[in-house]
């Protein structure tokens, strides 16, 4: 079997080694988990990562998995879905973080250097991105990348990272209605995040960090944790 993580910082290992580190994919929580369940594993997530990168990465790396001819059946799919005010953007005469030309963009972060429509769009996304929308906009990505897992048939488990809180109001039971919580268990729980997890388990923020990530310990413990959790949603 072969894992596939996907998500933000927090599963990409940010800042366990070193201050302003954006990913350590060799002792992040997705490595630990695949040796638990005995599995090779592909951690996709980079620092920043937004729910859009994740459903991009996470249909193209499926979609050249098909390619190479290799069975699906042997994915297991994991996402911490990030708080929803962040996005992407591709623009073409700027390299990425990525190797490509894709940018993510982080509500708060300063952006020097980029072409001034880049940062009118990312002036004017902020202005305009509102509660209600952040809401849809989650609710909906969720809903989109569970559905096509589904349609594969590809094992998948979703956790979320970040605790920012997204409305519960009944204008959007029509949307949690369709996402099947057996394998999104904290969807509605609003203590239920990676972040709050590790806090109520006495877990501090790293020492070398400069931002809000957790030393290899508390990946190790998230590790744990989701294993035994993976292993009753899928009767492993």
């Amino acid at each position: 079997m072969h894992l596939v993580a996907n998500g933000c910082s927090h599963t990409a290992g940010a800042e366990i080694e070193f201050p302003m580190q954006g990913k350590c994919y060799d002792k992040a929580w997705p490595k630990h988990l695949a040796d638990m369940l005995g599995y090779n594993h592909t951690n996709l997530s980079i620092s920043g990562g937004s729910q859009k990168r994740i459903i991009r990465t996470t249909i193209e790396f499926i979609g050249n998995y098909l390619i190479e001819g290799k069975d699906l059946k042997d994915l297991f799919v994991i996402v911490l879905w990030p708080g929803p005010y962040r996005t992407e953007l591709y623009i073409p005469d700027m390299p990425g973080i990525e190797k490509n030309h894709w940018h993510t963009f982080v509500v708060g972060n300063k952006y020097k250097g980029f072409p001034k429509d880049v940062t009118n769009f990312y002036k004017y996304w902020v202005l305009t991105y509102d509660t209600e929308q952040a809401n849809v906009s989650y609710l909906l990505d969720v809903i989109t990348l569970q559905s096509y897992l589904k349609f594969w048939k590809i094992k998948y488990f979703f956790y979320k990272a970040s605790t920012t809180p997204l409305s519960s109001d009944e204008t959007h039971l029509s949307y949690q209605a369709q996402i099947d919580n057996k394998y999104f268990p904290q969807n509605q729980d609003p203590n239920g995040s990676y972040d709050s997890l590790l806090r109520r388990a006495g877990f501090a923020y790293s020492k070398v960090a400069d931002y809000p990530h957790y030393g290899e310990d508390g990946h190790v413990f998230f590790a744990k944790y989701l294993n035994k959790m993976i292993r009753k949603a899928h009767n492993l």
